[in-house]
Formats: structure tokens, C-alpha cells, sequence
């Protein structure tokens, strides 16, 4: 399981006071079935509440000067940019976030924390809503500010810490001037945990009053999961058979058997895995009775009996599972016995022993192709900057990836895999990455086994 992806972010705002705001969503990208919809909002001096919208599932509306506004919809593929209509005439701005691989929310819904407010130059987003479980998540951390400021970027200086990107994101109406209000910026962060995440504080230019809120964003459940088959067992009859002979007599010992249970090895997958469990093997030790007597004694003949094998394998999508063979061998069973006169002949027991089951498993590993030309990366031509990687894919079967690959070290760049198995193209962006100075890179595609797809380009980003 992996945290949500931050694949698109659209800025907007109302600069002149109005009931209509119309949200802009150039930058979003392409909205696929799947994808999660946020709306952070923040109002302007004028109380003002948002009407209910048929499309949006409302979390937060405060009707109070620079209140906060959040809203999330679960896309069917294609939506564009709604307008919202305020209860009174206000400004706004809004930042909307695209986000990939996100717990549907008629499952689990995207949660807030309790508003935090204050007047400073660093706005302090309140601790999150405790998560149920240890998983692996997307936060937003946000605030919406008093005031005015030119829409320049350069009035949130900083966002919480280990929150990205740097300035954080941010949207004012227009110019500098009276306070008006209608300014907002947000930061985001993965993070695997099981309690309730406090981000710290962003940094701003100057002191003014504030409103801030965590938003949880859950990931999806419906990736991969471990599959556990039963084990195996084996059971054995006692061979002890007791012969009584007498003179010029045939003696037949009883049969020896051997019954096994059902062999069900234990797989463990996970996607884009192939499984091959090792052999189980059996091995008996020689029966070979000794008897000193005047009597020829034939025992019987040892036989050896075996359960159908056919272990139930249960996977996920993406996934092969190759169950070895069950392999039994006993060694020579036909002991000769010579008994005289009137003599009990008890030839000895039959051993059994088996080798422990180990299976071997193999795993398959994704298959990468590079594309276009190098890029050689020299960190003083670009200062203080995160860099990610953007592709554009989509799978036509299983899962397609894409990463980054430093053909200086030889090996792929820490945090830039990313995948789809969606069949409609989609812009995906990894993590924040880490280059090193003189190294060449290049753009690599590839897909799992029996997967394919198709890419329309792939670059890096710089913020």
C-alpha cells in the first residue's frame, strides 16, 4: 500500500466581491474515474456561506470573515471546474487538488481536524483526526489569511516542516492594499502513521489574522494484498506387523501404508509478483529386518498411497502463482526372513522421515526501457529547487511504470517509480527527488509481466 499522489493542482480566485465564483482549473490535468477531487476555499472580509452544491460532498463552511471552505468529489471521468455561489457577496480564493490513488470516499471520507485560528506571521494548521490505522497517508496542511497581497508567491514564505513544495502553494486577489481578504496557501506531505499528524507552522511576510486546517486523505484498500495459502501435512500408518511361522510355512507380514494430506504450500505475493513455490520431497529409510532363522519367510510388499494434489491458490490482480510438483520416493521394500522350526519371526518397523518444505520463490521484476536523450544534471544551475518526475501513461493491460534512471550510478533514482493500471492516460508525478551533481539521467518506461500500455512523453518539474 502506498500514500495517495498529489497529480494536479489548479489555483483560482474572485478578486471583486460577488456570490458567483467561478473555480479555474487549468494545471488540473486530465479527471479520470477514481481520481479524488479536493476544494479548499478561503472568503474574504464578508461573512458568507457556500450553497449546497449537487456535485460536491461539503466537509467544512464557516460563515464567519475569511472562513474556510472544503469539498471533495469522487470523479466518474471528465469533470470541469464548478462554479460555487456564497450566501452573500464576498472574494475568494481556492486552491483544487487532483489526487491519485485515494480511498473512495463512499468508504472511508477525507477528515479535518478543529479550525485553529490566530493573528501572527506564522499560521499553525491544527493536529489531524486520529487515523483508524497505521496506513500510509496524504495530509494537506492549509490556511486562508486576512489582508491583501499582490498574487506573487512570495507572501508564504515557508510551509510546516517535511511539507512540500517550497514556498508553499498560495493564491491572493490581485493587488496589496486594504483588508480585504481572500488569500490561501497549502503544503502537503505522505506520511506512514497510525496517529493523528500535527504539521508544525508555515512562515509569512507579515502578521495578520488567520484560520488553518489539516485535511487526511486515506489511501486505497483496493491494491494488491498478501495471499496466504495453508500448509502442508503429512501422516503416516504404524508398520509393525508380527509373523508367526512354523516349520516349512510361508509367512506373509501385513502391508505397510502411507497417507498423505492435502499439500497446500504458503505463498506469500504482492503486485507485479510472480510465485514459484520450491518441491516437496519425501524420503523413507530402509526396511530391512534381520532375522536368523531355517525357514524361508516372504513378507508382502510395502505400498504407498498419495492424496490428489491440488493446492487452492488464491491472488490478486497482476499476479502469476506457480506451485511446485509433489515428489514422493521410498526406498527397496522386500526384506528376506529364513525361520526354523516353530520360530516367531517380528522383523523390525518401517521408518519414515520427510524433508522440511521451503519453497524457493522467484520474483519477476518489472521489465524498463529508456527514452530520449540524456540529461545531465549541474545542481549550480539550479539553486534551491524540488524536482519531481511527470509522465503521461496509460495501461491497455495489467500495470505501466515510469522512474528516472541515473545511467551514472548505474541504477534507478530513489522515489521516482511511479504506476498505473488505469486505461485512460494519466499524468502522474513522483515524490520530491534527490540529483546528484555531474550525474546523466534518463527517462525510463516499463511494464510488469504480461502487462502493456502506452506513453505519451514524460519530463522533470521544477518548483
Amino acid at each position: 500500500m502506498a500514500s495517495p499522489v498529489v497529480a494536479g493542482v489548479a489555483e483560482s480566485s474572485t478578486p471583486t466581491a460577488g456570490t458567483s465564483h467561478v473555480l479555474n482549473w487549468t494545471g488540473l490535468g486530465t479527471v479520470s474515474a477514481g481520481d479524488l477531487l479536493i476544494i479548499i476555499l478561503d472568503k474574504g472580509s464578508t461573512s458568507a456561506t457556500v450553497n449546497a452544491h449537487a456535485d460536491w460532498t461539503e466537509l467544512l463552511d464557516e460563515a464567519s470573515a475569511n472562513g474556510l471552505y472544503i469539498a471533495y468529489r469522487w470523479a466518474t471521468g471528465g469533470e470541469t471546474a464548478p462554479t460555487l455561489v456564497t450566501s452573500a457577496s464576498t472574494r475568494s480564493a481556492e486552491i483544487t487538488y487532483r489526487i491519485t490513488g485515494a480511498e473512495n470516499p463512499a468508504t472511508t471520507a477525507p477528515q479535518i481536524g478543529t479550525t485553529s485560528s490566530g493573528t501572527s506571521a506564522t499560521p499553525d494548521p491544527p493536529a489531524s483526526a486520529t487515523p483508524p490505522s497505521s496506513k500510509d497517508y496524504l495530509f494537506i496542511a492549509f490556511y486562508g489569511a486576512a489582508g491583501e497581497e499582490a498574487d506573487d508567491d512570495t507572501w508564504s514564505d515557508t510551509p510546516p516542516t517535511n511539507y512540500t513544495p517550497s514556498p508553499p502553494r498560495q493564491k491572493a486577489c490581485g493587488v496589496a492594499g486594504t483588508s480585504l481578504g481572500g488569500m490561501i496557501a497549502a503544503a502537503e506531505r505522505e506520511l506512514t502513521t497510525g496517529v493523528a499528524e500535527n504539521p508544525g507552522t508555515f512562515a509569512k511576510d507579515v502578521s495578520i489574522g488567520w484560520r488553518a486546517q489539516t485535511i487526511t486523505i486515506h489511501p486505497s484498500t483496493s491494491a494488491p494484498q498478501l495471499v496466504t495459502p495453508g500448509t502442508a501435512s503429512l501422516t503416516t500408518a504404524r508398520f509393525a506387523p508380527t509373523v508367526t511361522a512354523s516349520d516349512h510355512k510361508t509367512v506373509t507380514p501385513g502391508i505397510a501404508t502411507l497417507v498423505t494430506a492435502r499439500f497446500v504450500p504458503v505463498v506469500t505475493a504482492s503486485d507485479h509478483k510472480v510465485v514459484t513455490p520450491g518441491i516437496a520431497t519425501l524420503a523413507t529409510a530402509t526396511f530391512a529386518p534381520a532375522v536368523t532363522v531355517g525357514v524361508r519367510v516372504v513378507p508382502g510388499i510395502a505400498t504407498l498411497a498419495l492424496a490428489t494434489f491440488a493446492p487452492s491458490v488464491t491472488v490478486s490482480a497482476n499476479v502469476t502463482v506457480t506451485p511446485g510438483a509433489a515428489a514422493l520416493t521410498t526406498a527397496s521394500f522386500a526384506p528376506a526372513v529364513t525361520v526354523s522350526d516353530n520360530k516367531i519371526v517380528t522383523p523390525g518397523t518401517a521408518a519414515l522421515a520427510t524433508a522440511r518444505l521451503a519453497p524457493t520463490v522467484t520474483v519477476a521484476a518489472p521489465t524498463y526501457t529508456s527514452y530520449g536523450l540524456p540529461f545531465l544534471f549541474t545542481s549550480a544551475n539550479w539553486g534551491s529547487v524540488s524536482i519531481y518526475l511527470e509522465v503521461y501513461i496509460r495501461a491497455t493491460a495489467g500495470t505501466v511504470l515510469g522512474r528516472l534512471y541515473d545511467d551514472s550510478a548505474g541504477s534507478a533514482v530513489s522515489g521516482s517509480e511511479v504506476s498505473t493500471p488505469s486505461g485512460s492516460f494519466t499524468r502522474l508525478r513522483s515524490s520530491a527527488l534527490t540529483l546528484i551533481d555531474g550525474n546523466t539521467y534518463r527517462l525510463q518506461f516499463g511494464r510488469a509481466i504480461s502487462a502493456a500500455g502506452e506513453f505519451l512523453g514524460g519530463k522533470l518539474v521544477v518548483v
